[in-house]
């Protein structure tokens, strides 16, 4: 109990006590019917002060006491039954009594009511039971008049009677200061003021999640390295000015150096005050290439073709700017060829326009840095925004903003006509409406086909708040705005408290910054900054913005996530291209970039391969194999889903291409969990049992055959041994066995056999790899295939017959063919460093990004898919891989830069490697490393060991080691080397 704790206090403290008590600005805290651990704290020092050593709980519990014997007296006295004395009555009197008199009626029943009542209450859940009866007694009724005392129940009432009031009076004290206060009335006004007192419950506890939130946000944001990148003098004050009047939220600001010239910072403002440099660079950089942030891409039109429209997206829900649809991460119509992702309507396509307005500005921006697409209207007298975004951790939420502001004096009104094309139907899920929510539009719904017979239809929920016809900022308003949310999941109760939380986040003003920060944070961990070129800058912030929007957020979600598919999230809808399917291109083209920088979400996406090995299982044996085939197609049950049967029947390398990303993910991260416990051996096993069935015996050449395939040149469909095929395949069934040795497992003898007798196409002649058997020189490929042997897959082969096979196939790849082409030669020339070609065949891939808002499209001509992701997963491979020369190996992380003179400098922050967190600055003369995060195990500390020289570098947290430039590796440190040398410019 807590009285306990306030024994043996001595008149002197108690004096001292309502000394402090007598405070009005102490009273009107504990006069509140929620108080908190503050008031008590406050209590107790000033306690301190006077020499009285008390801590808050037992100044909590005297505080109690000495309330309830006061009220206690007072009820006595009250109802002329005797009653003992009370020591320090009369100061107790004058503080809880004797209220002014215009605030004798409300004051007093505020301090002697409620707060006496939420006092009894907290007894009641100390002290069980039968003291909270006991109090129950006491407590006296809230009414419009003087304190009066509670009528106790008698006999004569009913236990039905005696029982309601004891519950009301329960629930009145258990009402905090922002919730609504129930009065006596119909069952009617006390059942919606309960329903008002939930919501505002739930609304309290939302905002203490979100400070828990913000305050790891926070200390995260402390840990952050700041980057910096050093800007000549010249001009830089007037760089300075003219970026600061572009009202974005990040600015410049110059300080002072050790050296003569003064350093420009980018710099972002938090919300806590708090300053981030985010970049900066060289006195070679062009001032005009800082005038504009690399990351927002504005225009003050259009693109004419309206499907590269940027995209809004976040894992789990995608539209394209503008569009008429939503997508949801894993929801399909269709049977097997015909699925696609299913059309939702989309509620942010608004397009909005001030007609009472004949001049004006117009800006459409997306800003990367954030996740937001934004257009402005901008008047003589008024700015008019609307801002789109789907929330970066909120993921079942989409948000539509709009904003007006008065720039001038005006007191003029001010309005915006709102044009939306939502109507409730889709072509894909039979929607009906519901009945409102919270003032907010519902329907739902099913998809009308699922994807293989006899499985259930998948479920849609939509919430979302109605748009108006209008909107209006009146004379007296200098700036008002508007949010409409909208909420989709799985199930009404999902949907509904999805939508509650936004309502949540947006009366406390954090729906917009939570998203910002959750963006910020996802920076924070990995970028590319190449110095002095800034369209190498945008495209790769393009690049990373739209992967990163079509993957989940870094924390665990409530939703089984699906993969990447070559157009994301926001397209693939019936009669688009790729219908949001899984292809290889996942694997190949994407996966790398998101293994280096975020092993989590690499993971994420292998385990969508374990949940659907069972459909690979049953492939394989409907095709008369053993093991697990995967469909070249899959959507959500792993079934393949192509419309053509050749593709599905022929091009198994896609087996080949999951094992290997398996295998990178366990170089990079030594992650033995995974494929223990979480079933990544499952799938690495059955791929090579496939192989095993899938390969023949040719005797007269002493190997094994693969017949009867279709290359990753689809020109060809029913070839013998193709060579990319065929390094997969052999891949698979070593990795198989390594993998089986690591884990203590018994696997067969053979698949080490066949591994070394899977014949790999080789012309010893021309000193190059024929595509497959019978290829003749010449005959057009559609894209990279071969090439693909130097890398990713490093098949070992010497540099004569690489530069061979780039030479040969260079010439007769098809030059309109998919984006993703050119990077894979950049990357061999780089290898072979021969810059000039390398950065030849780079300068293709520009062709396919499409202005303003750097969407992809597969062709050069815009045609095939768009938003195209595979095209930028080559591209992002080209820096990340190509230049950099980074190599996942089994033991190692390797490295080989190449810098070609017009980058500059290349700043790559984020390199996760066993673990730990790398950062890399590349020169044409020297390397940089610094560790950014240990991964805090011993045996994961690193070094740089490098090959020419033999220097070896232990990686120390914070510590930058520099050399000269050459190849070298990261590893595991050895623990037995003799010396480690410190670095030196």
């Amino acid at each position: 109990m807590a009285r306990r704790a306030s024994k043996n206090w001595a008149d002197e403290e108690i004096k001292g006590l309502l000394s402090i008590w007598k405070d009005k600005s102490i009273q009107d805290q504990l006069a509140g019917a929620v108080r908190n651990k503050d008031v008590f704290v406050r209590i107790s020092n000033n306690l301190n002060a006077l020499g009285v050593n008390r801590d808050w709980k037992q100044c909590r519990a005297k505080v109690k006491n000495l309330k309830y014997e006061y009220r206690t007296m007072m009820n006595q006295r009250k109802s002329g039954r005797r009653c003992k004395s009370m020591r320090f009555y009369n100061e107790i009197d004058a503080v809880l009594g004797c209220r002014s008199p215009q605030a004798k009626g409300s004051q007093d029943r505020t301090v002697l009511s409620v707060v006496i009542k939420q006092e009894e209450r907290e007894d009641k859940l100390e002290n069980g039971p039968a003291q909270a009866s006991a109090a129950s007694e006491n407590v006296t009724a809230e009414t419009e008049g003087p304190v009066e005392e509670e009528v106790v129940s008698t006999a004569s009432e009913t236990p039905a009677a005696t029982s309601r009031k004891r519950t009301e009076s329960e629930h009145e004290c258990t009402v905090p200061s922002k919730r609504m206060k129930l009065k006596k009335g119909t069952m009617f006004q006390r059942h919606i003021g309960t329903i008002i007192n939930t919501f505002m419950d739930y609304q309290r506890k939302a905002e203490e999640r979100f400070y828990k939130w913000e305050e790891e946000r926070r200390r995260e944001e402390r840990e952050h390295e700041l980057r910096i990148i050093q800007l000549q003098k010249v001009d830089c004050r007037d760089l300075v000015s003219r970026l600061n009047r572009t009202g974005s939220c990040f600015h410049l600001e110059l300080y002072p150096s050790k050296s003569t010239q003064e350093k420009l910072f980018i710099v972002e403002k938090t919300n806590n005050g708090k300053k981030i440099a985010l970049g900066l660079s060289d006195a070679t950089c062009n001032m005009s290439d800082y005038e504009d942030d690399p990351a927002v891409f504005s225009s003050d039109t259009l693109p004419s073709d309206l499907r590269f429209m940027a995209t809004v997206a976040n894992g789990y829900l995608g539209t394209r700017v503008y569009g008429d649809v939503m997508h949801i991460n894993g929801i399909y119509n269709g049977a097997n060829g015909d699925s696609c992702r299913a059309d939702v309507p989309s509620t942010v396509n608004a397009r909005l326009t001030i007609p009472a307005e004949r001049t004006f500005k117009e800006t459409y921006t997306l800003n990367t840095r954030i996740g937001v697409f934004s257009y402005i209207i901008e008047t003589q007298n008024f700015r008019m925004i609307q801002q789109i975004f789907a929330h970066r951790t909120q993921i079942h939420l989409m948000v539509l903003i709009i904003t007006l502001e008065r720039l001038t004096t005006s007191k003029e009104q001010c309005t915006v006509q709102i044009k939306s094309s939502f109507a409730p139907h889709s072509q894909n899920i039979d929607f009906v409406s519901g009945p409102d929510f919270m003032g907010a539009k519902y329907i739902y719904g099913q998809t009308l086909n699922p994807e293989v017979k006899g499985a259930a239809r998948q479920n849609v929920h939509m919430i979302s708040v109605p748009l108006p016809e209008s909107l209006t900022l009146l004379p007296e308003e200098q700036r008002n705005s508007w949010v409409f949310l909208t909420a989709v999941a799985g199930t009404a109760e999902q949907v509904k408290a999805c939508f509650v939380e936004g309502q949540s986040l947006i009366q406390f003003d954090q729906l917009y910054s939570s998203h910002v920060a959750a963006w910020a944070a996802i920076w924070k961990q990995s970028c590319i900054s190449a110095k002095g070129c800034r369209k190498l800058n945008q495209a790769m912030y393009g690049c990373l913005y739209y992967l990163l929007s079509a993957l989940p957020p870094l924390k665990s979600t409530d939703f089984h996530y699906i993969g990447l598919s070559p157009g994301g999230l926001s397209n693939g809808g019936k009669g688009e291209i790729y219908h949001g399917h899984v292809f290889w291109d996942q694997e190949i083209w994407m996966f790398p970039n998101v293994l280096v920088f975020y092993p989590e979400l690499a993971r994420i996406l292998l385990k969508n391969r374990i949940q659907t090995l069972p459909a690979a299982k049953i492939i394989a044996g409907q095709q008369g194999y053993r093991g697990a085939k995967y469909p070249w197609e899959s959507a959500v049950t792993g079934f393949e889903v192509c419309n053509e049967a050749v593709y599905g029947l022929k091009e198994i390398h896609i087996n080949g291409d999951i094992s290997f990303a398996f295998q990178q993910y366990f170089y990079v991260t030594q992650d033995l969990e995974f494929f223990q416990k979480d079933g990544g051996w499952y799938v690495v096993s059955n791929i090579a049992e496939f192989w095993s069935s899938r390969v023949t015996w040719n005797p007269l050449e002493e190997c094994y055959d693969i017949k009867g395939v279709m290359p990753p040149d689809e020109y060809q469909s029913d070839v013998t041994n193709s060579a990319y095929t065929a390094v997969v395949a052999k891949y698979s069934l070593q990795f198989a066995t390594e993998l089986g040795s690591r884990l203590k497992v018994t696997v067969p003898s053979k698949w080490m056999k066949i591994a070394e007798k899977i014949k790999v196409p080789f012309d010893p002649l021309k000193q190059y790899h024929p595509e497959f058997d019978g290829y003749k020189s010449g005959v057009v490929v559609k894209q990279a295939d071969v090439v693909l042997l130097g890398y990713p897959l490093m098949y070992p082969m010497s540099t004569p017959v690489r530069n061979n096979d780039l030479v040969m196939y260079e010439g007769v790849t098809a030059q309109d063919g998919p984006a993703m082409t050119w990077s894979m030669f950049a990357i061999g020339w780089l290898e072979l460093k021969n810059v000039s070609q390398a950065q030849h065949q780079f300068s293709k891939c520009y062709s396919h990004i499409q202005e303003p808002f750097k969407v992809w499209s597969e062709n050069p001509d815009g045609s095939g898919a768009v938003n195209f992701l595979t095209g930028m997963g080559g591209f992002m491979q080209t820096v990340l891989f190509g230049y950099t020369g980074f190599r996942i190996m089994k033991n190692y992380l390797y490295f080989d830069p190449t810098i070609p003179e017009n980058l500059g400098e290349l700043w790559i922050t984020g390199i996760n490697y066993l673990g730990n967190k790398l950062h890399f600055q590349f020169s044409t003369k020297q390397v940089t490393i610094v560790l950014i995060r240990p991964c805090g195990f011993q045996h994961s500390a690193l070094e740089v060991v490098l090959s020419d020289s033999g220097k070896k570098f232990a990686l120390n947290e914070g510590q930058a080691v520099t050399f000269l430039l050459e190849p070298g590796l990261i590893q595991r440190k050895c623990p037995a080397a003799a010396s480690v040398l410190s670095n030196k410019l």
